[in-house]
């Protein structure tokens, strides 16, 4: 959820609830709260008591306002462990930088948990300027390992978004895209 003037004037704040079975709803853990940056389109993964939290940022000195859209210079990830049943949860890593952009071109579309190894996540996200999908992988202090190209499009393609999935069986990642063209589809449709 994202909530405007949690911590401080015409910025954008993440919190994070727990919903039990039952429909029990915990108050919001607001993460990040330090900081001076707008927080926008959250992300959150994870399993048992290990979570990650994703969502693009732009400082109010680069985004005056309150901005509508979900792009940001940045993309910042925070770790945050809950216990099931708990009030609330902890920051035990702080808050990491993901991948910064000189403009506001960031995007981020999904993020899944690792759940064999529960010690990195998959993190998917669009350069809006370049209109590539990125894959990358997600420590488990909430750092960037990896980043690779997953689909650059030019022309009339836009990458408008993506989703993620981890299968355990396999062991990898499965990556979803959407995207548009105004040229002619020469796709097979499989009927």
């Amino acid at each position: 959820m994202c909530i405007r003037d949690r911590a401080g004037p015409d910025d954008w704040d993440v919190g994070l609830r727990q919903v039990d079975l039952n429909g029990n709803v915990t108050n919001a853990m607001f993460l990040d709260n330090f900081s001076n940056h707008h927080k926008m389109s959250p992300v959150v993964a994870g399993s048992g008591s290990r979570y990650l939290v994703g969502f693009t940022g732009s400082t109010q000195t680069e985004l005056p306002g309150k901005p509508m859209d979900p792009e940001g210079h940045r993309i910042r990830m925070v770790r945050v462990d809950w216990d099931p049943g708990a009030a609330s949860g902890s920051e035990p890593h702080g808050t990491a930088s993901y991948i910064n952009y000189p403009t506001r071109r960031a995007r981020l579309s999904d993020v899944a948990f690792d759940h064999e190894s529960e010690t990195h996540w998959g993190v998917l996200h669009i350069d809006t300027a370049s209109s590539s999908l990125l894959f990358g992988i997600c420590g488990y202090l909430g750092q960037r390992l990896l980043q690779e190209v997953v689909q650059v499009t030019g022309g009339s393609d836009t990458v408008v978004g993506g989703g993620l999935s981890y299968n355990e069986f396999e062991d990898q990642f499965m990556i979803c895209l959407l995207y548009t063209s105004d040229a002619a589809d020469e796709r097979s449709s499989g009927d």
